[in-house]
């Protein structure tokens, strides 16, 4: 089953023609749930064509809403997880299975309603571990209960992969002496342990940085304090956790590692939302934040807002301007067409390379439903 990610919740702010329509609701993981899940999404699907009676052609109505007929098959209930949410709009469709509760709700408007699934990104605690052990190289990604072995394209796993990934001569060769230091011969002048592994980890980072590029999860390193030196003395990315777990974990068990990288792990992401609230207040006498909306939501399309935090649960109807940042509100009722230009607002700034945070009230540092910190 494919996990839900910031790539993913990118496609979906990718520029739609509307009317976009969104379905959340929570799921059962029994098998015996999936007839009342198949009933509830049923009812939510007609909640949706109701709103869109409202705001297009009656003909246009089962064509917005044929992309979903399959999900109304007792079939496709079977296997779900803990949340679920469905995305039409014309010419595109996509639903995820997500392990968390969303809410339940169904929201028609000219973009799609993405802040639940924000607010999952945030709560899975995303995180990454780069096992350095001798001369071979393992990738994991965190789930809730351990590491899973993850590919990274292009990625040299071990030293022969990098030569020959960069295309040196034909007679070079690696391998690991007695001591488990490298050495590299062939028709070149040898070169130091160090300037082999720089070399190789420079290739290995390069994979690493491409495939997170969307990502700001942590990035813990494991590995034997001398080899961990190398890596972030030419690492460019830039959440790399500053406490790695030194050892030698040639041998070591996926669970092994998650047991010694989970606290510092847990520490980088916590310090996150702290770090957001604080460099707001730091902020502000510099003239380098803001709480309104109008000015945050132009600096927003300017690509000018580093961190944005929005008050979960608060909703500003209206309509936001994607190419200028206009903002247009108006009264908040429950009508057939559900734009929240707060959820616009966040969609924005993640495209730009922003952060978005959505925080409880009790920890925003403003009564505004939104502060953010500006580049410039």
């Amino acid at each position: 089953m494919h996990p839900f990610t910031v790539g993913d919740l990118q496609d979906l702010l990718g520029e739609r023609k509307g009317p976009c329509v969104s379905i959340y609701m929570p799921t059962h993981r029994r098998a015996a749930g999936g007839q009342e899940d198949r009933l509830r999404f049923k009812n939510l699907v007609d909640d949706a064509r109701r709103r869109l009676a409202a705001v297009v052609a009656p003909r246009a109505v089962p064509r917005l809403l044929a992309p979903l007929d399959p999900m109304l098959d007792a079939a496709f209930w079977r296997g779900t997880l803990d949340g679920f949410a469905a995305f039409t709009a014309a010419g595109y469709a996509r639903h995820f299975r997500v392990p968390a509760e969303v809410p339940e709700r169904v929201i028609v408007s000219d973009t799609f309603h993405v802040r639940p699934l924000i607010r999952y990104l945030q709560s899975q605690r995303r995180w990454y571990v780069l096992s350095l052990a001798g001369n071979e190289i393992r990738f994991f990604e965190a789930t809730a209960t351990g590491l899973a072995p993850k590919t990274v394209p292009d990625m040299p796993r071990t030293p022969e992969e990098a030569n020959i990934a960069t295309g040196e001569k034909p007679g070079l060769s690696a391998h690991s002496s007695g001591g488990g230091h490298l050495n590299v011969h062939g028709d070149s002048e040898p070169r130091s342990e160090r300037e082999d592994r720089a070399r190789w980890f420079r290739a290995v980072d390069h994979a690493v940085c491409r495939l997170l590029r969307d990502e700001q999860a942590p990035l813990v390193l494991a590995g034997v304090s001398r080899v961990l030196s190398v890596y972030r003395s030419v690492s460019r990315y830039p959440n790399l956790v500053a406490t790695g777990i030194e050892g030698n974990f040639v041998r070591s068990k996926p669970e092994d590692l998650f047991a010694r990288a989970a606290p510092a792990a847990t520490a980088a992401l916590r310090s996150r939302e702290t770090e957001a609230v604080d460099e707001y207040q730091r902020m502000n006498g510099a003239m380098r934040s803001s709480d309104d909306l109008v000015v945050v939501a132009a600096a927003a399309v300017q690509g000018r807002v580093r961190r944005l935090m929005i008050e979960r649960g608060r909703t500003v109807r209206g309509n936001f301007d994607r190419a200028t940042g206009e903002v247009k509100k108006r009264a908040a009722r429950d009508d057939a067409y559900g734009d929240d230009v707060l959820d616009d607002l966040a969609g924005a700034v993640l495209v730009r390379g922003g952060e978005v945070f959505v925080v409880e009230k009790e920890r925003m540092p403003t009564k505004s439903p939104v502060a953010a910190t500006l580049r410039w």
